[in-house]
């Protein structure tokens, strides 16, 4: 569902959507710790969507409207840093819907994450079920990290078998690390070139959450792999 207008607002409303496994509303900014569970909860499970500014009746589970929350600077900015908290870090997407001329709801989205599980700031990891956020079993996040790992050895398995590192000359290192960036950004259209041949692979690059430009690289997604090359600078 698109929610990028007051209009999208009035639909999602009319839809009948109640707070579940993908939504949370919030008549105003909870405490950031409650936020970064939820944001922590939603990348871990299935992704989700956050509403701050909501009239919520929780007793019959339907929006009754949209009063909003009082504009300020760095309300985006402030989502993201708190995702940032969680390890790995989970960079929601956030934006912010005009209701009127100082009332705007904040939108925070949360996909699922390619990277999990992910811990929140107090050393617990989080699930979404149904509209609570609640501890995954250490049974069930020792299973995560292995998956984590293969997802890994998978990567650096398709990079070692590719033609392109077939060149000439004599071995050097090559340091690859693997960003997931935001679903909608195209890392592949505003690379090089040579790095053309990434687009087989688009769903490792293209995947959930840690911005490259902006944020520290994923330790879990970075490795070296020894490839011949007669100019260093070639990638």
């Amino acid at each position: 569902m698109d929610l990028k207008t007051i209009e999208d607002l009035g639909v999602l409303k009319a839809s009948g959507i109640k707070e579940g496994e993908k939504w949370e509303f919030k008549s105003t900014w909870p405490s950031s710790p409650n936020v970064e569970k939820s944001i922590c909860a939603f990348a871990n499970t299935a992704g989700g969507i956050i509403l701050i500014g909501v009239d919520y009746d929780n007793t019959n589970n339907q929006i009754r409207g949209f009063p909003g929350i009082d504009k300020a600077r760095g309300l985006e900015e402030r989502a993201v840093d708190i995702g940032g908290n969680n390890s790995p870090r989970v960079i929601p997407s956030s934006w912010l819907i005009d209701v009127a001329a100082s009332r705007t709801v904040q939108v925070i989205q949360v996909f699922k994450s390619r990277n999990i599980p992910h811990m929140a700031s107090n050393y617990i990891y989080y699930q979404r079920a149904d509209k609570e956020n609640v501890p995954i079993s250490e049974s069930l996040v020792e299973k995560l990290y292995l998956a984590r790992q293969v997802q890994q050895k998978e990567a650096e398995a398709f990079l070692r078998d590719r033609e392109y590192f077939k060149l000439p000359g004599n071995p050097h290192w090559l340091s690859i690390s693997f960003c997931p960036l935001y679903l909608e950004a195209d890392l592949i259209g505003h690379s090089r070139s040579n790095l053309a041949f990434l687009n087989s692979r688009r769903d490792i690059i293209n995947s959930t959450w840690v911005d490259a430009f902006f944020h520290s690289e994923p330790e879990e997604y970075k490795f070296k792999i020894p490839f011949p090359a007669t100019n260093r600078n070639a990638l």
